[in-house]
């Protein structure tokens, strides 16, 4: 009995791999026909060419901000001190996108200096809104982007300071959206 599992297993395993096999329906409704996979955020590659990306802020959801907003640095549990960065997106995959963020201290524009910079991969999660041919927006929050980094910036520096924050994200297809806010950044320093 255990052979005869075994060669059904086998058989099924082949037929899988033959080229006549059907496509394998992806777990958002797309159905995957090789390296791209249709998903709420980016239904078919040409989204790619209209991807787009928005600053926010948010621990847990994201929320929309205005140029300048004011954000209150946190205390870490290791010490730290950062601010919570959420993302909003169109047009790129859930899946697999990496992010990269720069906060950069613009307080003097001519002399621009860098505070963070992250390369993270993180999945992003159903938003509302859907067109066909864009995709659905797709949110990430949560990212703490730490203020007092090794970028030589000292905390006592930063206090009221413009600080821009510059979101790149490419996903597993090469489409790339690029999007900044400037918040300012307050706090209490300890």
């Amino acid at each position: 009995m255990a052979q005869l599992n075994r060669l059904a297993l086998f058989l099924g395993v082949v037929a899988a791999c033959s080229p006549d096999a059907q496509p394998i329906v992806a777990g958002d409704g797309g159905t995957d026909t090789g390296p791209f996979a249709p998903d709420w955020c980016k239904p078919s590659l040409a989204a790619g060419s209209t991807a787009s990306v928005i600053v926010g802020e948010g621990q847990t959801f994201y929320r929309d901000i205005a140029e300048n907003t004011e954000l209150i640095w946190e205390k870490g549990p290791q010490g730290g001190h950062h601010v919570w960065i959420a993302l909003r997106q169109r047009g790129l995959r859930m899946r697999g996108t990496i992010i990269t963020i720069d906060l950069e201290d613009v307080e003097d524009p001519a002399r621009p200096r860098l505070v963070n910079h992250s390369r993270l991969i993180y999945d992003f999660d159903k938003d509302e809104g859907y067109d066909p041919q864009k995709g659905g927006f797709c949110t990430r929050p949560g990212l703490r982007m730490q203020l007092d980094n090794a970028g030589g910036v000292a905390l006592v520096e930063l206090l009221g300071h413009k600080v821009k924050v510059t979101a790149q994200l490419r996903d597993p297809d090469g489409a790339v959206a690029t999007g900044t806010r400037t918040i300012v950044v307050k706090g209490v320093l300890d």
